[in-house]
Formats: structure tokens, sequence, C-alpha cells
């Protein structure tokens, strides 16, 4: 399921190669039969390819995404023609800097012309143009770019943490908010090479700065020129010096993540002296992915520092966010008690679960952990043996804790098997899955 072919999507351009993926039935029945589809775009709307594994695309498809990807490439301005209108505008003086938000690039004053009915920012500092990010209209897909950035308290506490472990470089993958603070503050020694997909940053980077890169197949756009960059960076020796960050989008897949992961450790393995190390990761992900991750990298492990977004709706930690506060968590392979988290939150200590826990997550000595995961309390069930959220109660009509409204009986299908009901396993691990049969509808070939 997370292999990369080079087999060419409708937006491939803007994505690379396409995944390798299997059909399962709703009720989690495995078809067996496999798909290319596109390796960023989870909505079909964004980008409609489709295609069997075990069928020859017609030559009427192939001649439509050849005109497709040839129309693609004269819209796109080359690596080298962006790089080296950004060095001309650096070397203007700040009020004939102008930047074109209609599209998204910046104008030199001999081409203001083209651009006097669009919407311009003017007079732009050098650290503006190093904060891109507060420049740039966020892209809008929610089920493809997804394109949210920490806030300052969050990029505050990551950044003091990096310092405190001593890395001194950040590969930092879809964290522009990160690459940005170190870009943008001489007071610490930090280095970062930052790899998007989102292209408008080559317009504010260096190539030895920015890679336009998908994380989903591990593809770098602009070829052997921006691998050769991204390795060099990877492998540079300096003592262990190193930590990855990632930050995708919340609906990706954990095993396509944990694969690019996994080709990241390789190389960065396979260039070293000492095969035994490890390479240092921090991955945002919400927390209800923890066994997911887990299974794929059973090195990680989670902390409790809840990671607040600016531009999202509810994972922001003002008032009007969510009730228990963001989901996001940082994963990492770092030891626990090493990574302090900030006190005057209400962050502590635990020394019985060796790190740093959130303040509402108490320890359980009958279970010897400190359950809460999800930013709420959690209390001891003797009858049901674990830790379960303060507003269930003990049903023994129902033989499990409930909320004290529910009615008996009548047991919710969240968090169970789909098929048979039961807690512990889903639809796909089902012992009862070859004794369900649905009918499959076809789909049209697109």
């Amino acid at each position: 399921m997370v292999r990369n072919i080079m087999l060419k999507c409708a937006c491939s351009e803007k994505t690379g190669p396409t995944l390798l993926f299997e059909r399962f039935t709703v009720e989690g029945k495995r078809t067996g039969r496999k798909f290319f589809a596109c390796s960023s775009c989870r909505d079909r709307n964004d980008c409609p390819f489709f295609q069997w594994a075990d069928e020859q695309i017609p030559h009427h498809v192939q001649q439509k995404r050849k005109k497709h990807a040839e129309i693609a490439n004269t819209l796109n301005l080359s690596s080298e023609t962006i790089h080296e209108q950004l060095k001309r505008l650096l070397s203007l003086p700040c009020h004939k800097r102008i930047f074109c938000k209609t599209c998204f690039l910046l104008v030199l004053p001999k081409e203001f012309g083209n651009h006097k009915d669009h919407e311009i920012l003017e007079r732009l500092s050098d650290k503006i143009l190093m904060q891109p990010s507060y420049l740039l209209p966020t892209l809008p897909k929610n089920k493809k770019e997804a394109q949210y950035f920490f806030d300052e308290k969050t990029v505050a506490f990551v950044i003091s943490t990096v310092i405190s472990l001593g890395f001194k470089r950040i590969l930092s993958i879809g964290t522009p908010r990160i690459h940005e603070y170190i870009k943008t503050n001489k007071t610490t020694d930090l280095q970062s090479l930052l790899l998007d997909i989102d292209k408008r940053y080559a317009h504010f980077y260096e190539s030895s700065e920015f890679c336009y890169y998908n994380m989903f197949n591990h593809f770098f756009f602009d070829g052997e020129t921006a691998e050769a960059t991204y390795k060099n960076f990877l492998l540079k020796d300096d003592e262990n010096s190193l930590l990855v960050m990632l930050d995708p989008p919340f609906g990706g897949l954990v095993d396509v993540i944990s694969h690019t992961l996994k080709k990241i450790f390789n190389t960065w393995r396979n260039g070293r002296c000492d095969t035994s190390a490890d390479l240092p990761f921090f991955w945002f992900f919400p927390y209800f992915n923890e066994a997911r991750i887990q299974q794929c990298l059973p090195s990680l492990n989670m902390l409790d520092y809840k990671v607040n977004y600016d531009n999202h709706r509810l994972f922001n930690g003002s008032v009007k966010g969510r009730k228990q506060g963001s989901p996001v968590r940082i994963f990492t392979n770092i030891k626990l008690e090493k990574i302090k988290l900030p006190e005057e939150d209400g962050y502590r200590f635990c020394p019985l679960c060796k790190k740093y826990v959130a303040p509402e997550n108490e320890h359980c000595n009958i279970c010897n952990t400190c359950p809460s995961k999800d930013g709420r309390p959690y209390k001891h069930c003797n009858d049901c043996n674990r830790c379960v959220k303060n507003s269930r109660q003990h049903c023994d009509t129902c033989g499990q804790c409930m909320l004290p409204n529910h009615e008996c009986g009548v047991v919710s299908r969240a968090g169970r098997c789909h098929i048979c009901g039961a807690l512990g396993h889903k639809r796909r691990e089902c012992p009862n899955k070859d004794d369900y049969s649905a009918p499959r509808k076809k789909k049209k070939l697109q």
C-alpha cells in the first residue's frame, strides 16, 4: 500500500508519483484488488486520478494525461528563474519590493504594470521576506494541503526543547514556522532545511534552504539537485546534532508517513560509520493515532504536550477552541524524561512514569500509568479493571462504564469492530470477516 510508483496523476506536477493502494469493502473485507491514486489529495474532487493496477491504461486516457502534464510544465517557472528573481528583489531597497497576493509572486519594479490591478503588498522588509507563512494566503484545501501553522507559544517550546537537548540542525518537513524562526533569530546557532509541498516557499528561500517536496511519496520535484541538497544536510558529520521534524496533514495515512520516515532513517544510517545510532524524530500528529504509530514505529512514544495552531478553528488553545485542548501531540524516539514540558502551563513531572504529564493526567497506582490521552481527567473502575473518563459510570446491566443517561442494551458502536461489535480490534482483523459478504459496486474508470 505504501509503494510510490512512477505513474503520474492529473496533479503530478504538484504531488509527484502516485501511490499503490488496496481496496477494502465497507465491512472490512479484503478484495485483493489494488489501484493507483494521488499520493497527496484525499478527495477525488481535487484529483480524480484512479487506475486499477491490473488494467491497462486506455490510449485516449494516456494522451489526455500527457497533454495535461505538458500544459502544467509550460505554466510553471523553473527553480533557477525563481531564485534569480529573489536575488534581484533582495538587492533592492525595501520601498521597491512588491508582493502580488493575487499571483503569489514577488514582483520587480519593471514588472509592476502586469500586476497593477491585483492585490499587492509593498515595502517588504528582510524579516517579512524570511517569514512567508505570515505573508502568503493559506492554501484552502483541507483534504489536500491542510495548511495549518504552529502558534508562537508552540514554536517557542519546540525551539527551547531543541536547544536544551543539544541539537544544532533541524530537517523541517512541513514545519515552516520552525524554519522561519531559525532564519529570523540570529541569537541561536541552529540550522534548518525546509522540505514542503507548498512551492511558493521557493520564492523566498535559496535552494540550499528549501526543497519542493512531497512527504507522502518522498519525492523531490527538482530532481537530483534538490535530493543532493537534502542528503548533504542529512549526512553532515557533526556528532548526532540532527533532529527530524514532521507535521503531516492530520488525515495522512500513518503507514505512508512511517514509510517515508524509514526511508530517511535508512539514508541517514547508511551514510554513517556508527550504524547502531537512532535518528531523533519529532512527529506532530493527533493522539488517537498512537496505537497505529507505535505499531509502525515501535520506538516512538507520545508526549502530553498539546500542540496549538494559529489558523485552526478548534486546535488553537483559546476559549473558543476545543474544550479539551488541541488533540495534536508530539511522537518521539527521544526518552520522554529528557523533555521538560512548561510548568507555567501546569505540566508536571511524574516520577513513577518518568515523564512530564498534563495537568489533568493523574497517576493511577492500580494501572501504574498516567492514563489520560485526550485532555480529560480519568478515574479507575474496579469492575472494568481499567481507567475510564470521569464522565462514565459503571453499568452492571451493560457490563461496562457508560454515560449516566445511556439506554441499557443500546451500545454505541464507536470504537468497536463494525462487523461483530466487539472491542479490541477493527474490521480488518475481525475473525468473522470472512463470513460476511457484501456486494461490491463497480466503479467507472476515470
